[in-house]
């Protein structure tokens, strides 16, 4: 699966600023075509009545009835949500059917005076307790700019059976913030203020540079303990941080030095240990706050509060990390090598502009085109912010540190700073969460350097996304079982309630590492991750049946090697098969993902099992390969395939020879063998039935999301000749074996 696109999610939910759209050559507004495509679908819609048994079918025909002005058939269907569907509705339900509902009733007062509209609006707030009010400030945070570039980019991306429902929702957002964008926001401000008292502060950091402090709680409470995230992304991070505020603590979001403010440079994780410091110490001293703070939030905010406890503060006593990024292991390289994404990435945070561009950003097609366009040149990694058309010294600094892990480990704890770290820790990833490999190095590294130490490990069948707050209970195929769909949310306070108010241990935490057994409905504890199985279970290569597909045996034949389909790395005429924008399936009907990836895979399968059995834990082994390559490196992918011949993705893991020299010739003289890990870094537990077999695919790295390590290890400013030429050969020696940890009872009733 590609690499995540960080808080895309979070992006979209928060509304940050976008930049303008402008209209087509043509002259004719996108928007206007867009409006023409919804009310042709609204007024399909409107020719059968909605699904009285579903919420999306009534909420789609009153947006249609509303496009169309057909406000009495709007009407209708609003009372009968109220009478029949209000009292079970969620309350993202009853907000999406309000918000129709205000504007119906605006439109209708539309030529009347200001006094109308205000008294509407007035009204809306009136009588609601705190969190009603909390819901209604969401209905109002509104972002003309963010809903216009959503609209613009399903408009010139538009698939009628598709995307059809999406745009309709998009225009009418965007309709509606047309109309209420003035009046709306003044109130939504004075609502904040009858309920909460509200601390902006600026502080100076790193460099002098200014950093923005929100500080917020409850009115009329004592003294509380504050739960803090710090936080490079820009937006309304107010309705964030009123959640933990309602929750009983004083809630801060920091930010990374510079952002908001014009003229500073951004400077993603560099600083962020000696700025968390000092703004922890202004926390310390606040009146509102009773001297005791924890860290919480994911990804980037994951490895704020890493970088907090590389000089910990006596007031910081717990931190809560999911999906924690640690820079230079899983992000912007990736078991050594650079991903074409942390362009993308760093381009996007840094940019301190008002307007910060988030549609490039979220743009696939477009960097997919970079990424091919950088790939096809041959050119080395360096040049890749030339070719997307601006350069970033951020990026050209990273690039040029590559190969100094020093540089990489000064951004966050380091692993000797780790024995003596004794406070204690949540730390939450899932089986599909992009920054796995980095959220569990942190806890691996810690439990090593210090075996006393009080750090739990809590992973599930979550995306990056699902990890930080709900996971989906359909992930891209998989429908998760109903024991994984756990309230991240409030098991982080509970959390919080535990070490900062000295209330219950969670329940859910029966041991130091929870992991949940997909396809059993049940979790597995463990006091390690080493304990979660009884022991490993090795195959072997043993019979060939043909180019790409290998038989594997529990027995180590004695003399058996493998070729796989040669590679050739000066050939970048095979742009056309990678594709990176197709959706990634966790079940799925062919084991194709190294397909979009790779031109030279193959595929290793184990016999069916005749028992249940579960794996839980990281699915490792070796490969000893001999080649004329000086550092070969792979794709390696397993799958359960299951009885019903469906495929579940289980894990991707990058691995390479960790040789730092370029190939500069091309003959059988020059091969060498290679002993490459595939390390225990992706984890995951599974059911496994009688009748389903595991499938390991291999296959080389050469596409244009990834660096080429022969070109990483030329970053000269000129087009290099140190490519082989030529099909370089790629042979598994005897001795590559793959490592599964599984439960005893998988060897019952196996010969």
């Amino acid at each position: 699966m590609r690499f995540c696109l960080f808080l895309i999610i979070f992006l979209l939910s928060n509304h940050p600023v976008l930049a303008q759209v402008t209209p087509p050559e043509n002259g004719k507004s996108r928007f206007y075509n867009a409006e023409t495509i919804a009310i042709t679908i609204s007024k399909k819609i409107l020719l059968k009545n909605p699904d009285t048994a579903s919420f999306s079918s009534i909420e789609n025909y009153i947006r249609a009835a509303i496009i169309t002005e057909a406000y009495q058939a709007a009407d209708n269907w609003m009372i009968y949500f109220q009478n029949k569907m209000s009292a079970n509705a969620s309350w993202v339900q009853r907000r999406s059917i309000y918000k129709m509902h205000l504007f119906g009733t605006y439109m209708r007062l539309k030529d009347k005076s200001k006094t109308h509209i205000d008294s509407l609006v007035d009204h809306s707030f009136e009588g609601w307790d705190i969190q009603w009010n909390n819901e209604m400030i969401k209905i109002f945070q509104f972002d003309t700019d963010n809903d216009q570039d959503i609209l613009a980019t399903l408009y010139d991306n538009f698939q009628y059976s598709k995307d059809s429902l999406e745009l309709m929702t998009a225009y009418l957002n965007w309709k509606i913030d047309q109309h209420f964008i003035g009046c709306i926001a003044e109130r939504g401000n004075m609502q904040d203020r009858r309920f909460y008292d509200i601390d902006e502060k600026i502080i100076n950091v790193s460099n002098d540079k200014p950093a923005k402090v929100l500080i917020i709680r409850l009115k009329n409470q004592p003294p509380l303990p504050a739960v803090y995230r710090q936080t490079i992304y820009t937006g309304p991070n107010i309705n964030k941080a009123k959640v933990a505020a309602m929750k009983g603590y004083v809630s801060v979001i920091g930010h990374t030095a510079g952002v908001g403010f014009k003229g500073y440079n951004i400077i993603p994780f560099e600083t962020e240990a000696a700025d968390t410091y000092l703004i922890i110490d202004m926390l310390s001293q606040h009146p509102w706050i009773n001297g005791t703070i924890g860290m919480y939030g994911g990804s980037y905010l994951g490895t704020t509060q890493w970088a907090a406890l590389k000089k910990k503060h006596p007031a910081l006593r717990t931190i809560v990390p999911q999906v924690a990024v640690r820079p230079g292991i899983d992000f912007p390289l990736n078991a050594g090598i650079w991903m074409s994404y942390g362009l993308r990435w760093i381009q996007f945070v840094c940019n301190n502009s008002e307007k910060s561009d988030v549609s490039k950003f979220l743009k696939d097609s477009y960097w997919d085109n970079v990424y091919k366009r950088w790939y096809a040149s041959k050119l080395p990694f360096s040049f890749l912010d030339s070719i997307e058309g601006k350069t970033n010294s951020v990026f050209q600094k990273w690039v040029k540190q590559t190969h100094n892990p020093s540089f990489w480990e000064a951004m966050t704890i380091s692993r000797r700073d780790m024995s003596s770290l004794d406070i204690p820790i949540l730390s939450i990833t899932g089986y599909y969460d992009d920054d796995q490999w980095g959220a569990v190095s942190y806890y691996r590294d810690h439990v090593k350097a210090n075996p006393h130490n009080n750090h739990y490990l809590v992973v599930g069948p979550w995306d990056h996304f699902g990890s930080q707050s709900k996971p989906q209970k359909n992930l891209l195929g998989y429908a998760i079982d109903s024991v994984a769909a756990i309230d991240i949310d409030a098991l982080v306070f509970d959390w919080f309630d535990y070490i900062l108010k000295g209330k219950n241990k969670p329940a859910f935490l029966k041991n130091r590492v929870n992991m949940q057994i997909m396809g059993a409905n049940k979790w597995k504890s463990a006091k390690d991750l080493t304990s979660l199985a009884d022991t490993t279970l090795r195959y072997y290569p043993f019979t060939q049946k043909n180019d790409q597909t290998i038989e594997l045996g529990i027995h180590k034949p004695k003399n058996y090697s493998v070729d796989i389909k040669g590679v050739n790395l000066d050939d970048r005429s095979d742009t056309a098969i990678f594709n990176n924008e197709d959706e990634d399936l966790i079940v799925r009907n062919d084991p194709i993902y190294l397909e979009r990836y790779s031109a030279n895979y193959i595929n290793f399968f184990t016999d069916t099992f005749t028992t249940s059995f579960h794996i839980a834990g990281a699915i490792a082994g070796e490969l000893l390969v001999e080649t004329d390559l000086q550092q070969p490196q792979f794709n390696f992918v397993v799958y359960l395939q299951r009885k019903d011949g469906k495929y579940h993705l289980l894990s991707l893991t990058r691995i390479f020879s960790n040789h730092q020299q370029a190939a500069y010739t091309h003959s059988p003289s020059t091969r060498k063998v290679h002993k490459i890990d595939i390390p225990h870094t992706v984890i995951t537990a599974i059911q496994c039935e009688p009748g389903s077999r595991l499938v390991f695919q291999l296959g080389y790295d050469k596409n244009p999301y990834w660096v080429i390590p022969e070109d990483q290890n030329n970053p000269s400013g000129i087009k290099h000749k140190n490519i082989i030429k030529g099909e370089a050969k790629i042979r598994l020696l005897p001795g590559t074996h793959f490592s599964v940890p599984v439960s005893k009872v998988y060897f019952k009733n196996t010969d």
